[in-house]
């Protein structure tokens, strides 16, 4: 058998990966046990990524007993007639087909057995839908993850998972080549010498096998965009509408005054280039709320970071992550300007403010973890408010008025170490959610998933969600957390962004 090495990724939800667990480890005499997964496949094409399709685990269907024929410590087998109403679904909803599967006696890679069972399901699958169908084989052996992928067009080739990662805090990633471990050509290991040093190797080829989006590359965003590179991050999606103003000086890594009138995302991305450190760059110059592309271009993503002051782009990051599984860290600055008490000269009236960074971590189907909206870092007054002034960039006091528009939109202005500071807080949660690193070391009343920084006192602090049901997050106070919504096939669950694109 021919095998080359591919980028697919394939994501798990934490209840879908415990129902497989359960179920694949479960037989009482302990044989082989299987399970079939409907999967998204989120793919974007870019010259300037490595081809790498993101599989999202959706819907989980274990064989039960009663259909298998014969099994083992070594093997399960059932007929393939059971499995018709699985494919028309995938046909139907566009979606591809998983086949899960554990190896109790511990071989940890794929057997010549499962290469026999891969080729013949994945044959039955060709015969009802079609030449371009596709099987992503999941095994569980010794507690581990691997996969690997198979297309019709040439079903003995197989394409090993550049990594399994579940969504739970912390992350887990099961890198599809331990012995190979995924890093950079042509750059010195030296460059994170450091940071394997302090948080280990196999920290670093995690970082190393994420692509990371960016929505925003202004104060916030190209700090964290330095530093996903500077971090080891291999691929970076950027997405940002704006040109470079000269008040954006003050804060934007890589600007310089040459530069003002340029997109933003052009600049940050030489900055990165001139690094040096094999990081690949693809941008989007638009919102990402009004963007079909730039949609796309994150769903394929594995974790995105927030940097946006736009209230509508912040709406269509909490969608991206309870509709498509994608970890999203938001973040945000806020507060106020104001002279100091009892001063009456105007030049002075910047010299006293109040100002704190936010970072809210979404984290689909993880208890706890709710979305911005139940984290109150936006409402229905903040939307609507955004909307019109989208519509209406210079309106008058009556339009103001008419509209319902209070001010409520104000932003305290960016400054330098500010924006810089909170890019750091959301590379470091970024960190925890990797490496574990403040499970026992945070104050018991310090949410890890959406927590405030006070730049006045430098204290840090969080509140409680709201409690009630949410249509995204949370069915109820006592309920499970409902992961991903499936109610449509539209991206972003909205019609004026249209459906998803089917790669079947």
């Amino acid at each position: 058998m021919q095998t080359t090495m591919a980028h697919a990724r394939l994501t798990i939800l934490k209840h879908h990966e415990r129902e497989l667990r359960t179920w694949l480890q479960g037989h009482k005499e302990g044989h082989e046990r299987a399970a079939l997964v409907l999967l998204r496949r989120f793919r974007h094409a870019s010259q300037d990524l490595t081809d790498s399709d993101r599989y999202q685990v959706v819907e989980v269907h274990p064989v039960p007993d009663e259909w298998v024929t014969s099994s083992g410590p070594d093997h399960v087998a059932f007929p393939m007639r059971h499995l018709r109403p699985l494919f028309q679904s995938c046909e139907e909803r566009g979606l591809s087909l998983g086949y899960a599967h554990s190896h109790p006696s511990g071989f940890a890679d794929f057997s010549a057995q499962d290469d026999q069972n891969e080729l013949a399901m994945l044959q039955a699958l060709a015969n009802r839908n079609g030449p371009h169908a596709t099987l992503v084989a999941i095994l569980l052996s010794s507690d581990r993850w691997s996969g690997r992928v198979r297309r019709a067009a040439a079903p003995e080739i197989t394409q090993s998972l550049r990594h399994i990662l579940v969504v739970d805090y912390p992350l887990r990633i099961y890198l599809g080549n331990t012995s190979n471990p995924t890093s950079p050509h042509g750059v010195d290991p030296e460059v994170w010498a450091r940071q394997c040093a302090a948080l280990g190797e196999p920290f670093q080829n995690n970082v190393r096998t994420l692509r990371i989006g960016v929505v925003g590359a202004g104060g916030t965003g190209g700090a964290a965009i330095t530093l996903s590179a500077r971090c080891g991050a291999s691929e970076l999606v950027l997405i940002d509408p704006q040109l470079l103003e000269k008040t954006n000086l003050n804060r934007v890594r890589g600007a310089r005054m040459a530069d003002v009138g340029r997109k933003k995302v052009e600049i940050v991305r030489d900055f990165v280039h001139s690094l040096g450190l094999d990081t690949k760059v693809h941008l989007e110059f638009a919102n990402v709320d009004e963007s079909p592309a730039a949609v796309d271009a994150l769903a394929a993503c594995d974790v995105v970071l927030g940097c946006t002051d736009d209230v509508l782009g912040r709406s269509a990051l909490n969608a991206l992550a309870y509709r498509h599984g994608v970890v999203v860290i938001d973040m945000g600055l806020g507060g106020t300007v104001a002279p100091p008490a009892g001063a009456k000269q105007s030049s002075i009236a910047n010299l006293r403010f109040y100002q704190h960074a936010r970072i809210t971590t979404l984290l689909p189907g993880v208890p706890g973890c709710r979305c911005m909206r139940c984290e109150e870092v936006f409402n229905e007054k903040d939307l609507h408010e955004a909307t019109f002034l989208r519509a209406n960039p210079n309106p008058t006091p009556a339009q103001l008025k008419e509209n319902y528009i209070t001010g409520g939109m104000t932003q305290a202005p960016g400054v330098g170490p500010f924006t810089s500071a909170a890019a750091d807080y959301a590379l470091m949660q970024l960190y925890d959610l990797l490496q574990d690193l403040r499970s026992r070391r945070t104050h018991p009343d310090l949410r890890r998933s959406s927590y405030n920084i006070d730049f006045m006192t430098m204290q840090t602090s969080s509140r409680a969600p709201a409690s009630a049901e949410c249509a995204l997050c949370h069915t109820a106070d006592s309920g499970p957390p409902i992961g991903l919504l499936q109610d449509n096939e539209l991206r972003l669950g909205r019609p004026a962004l249209g459906p998803l694109p089917r790669h079947e």
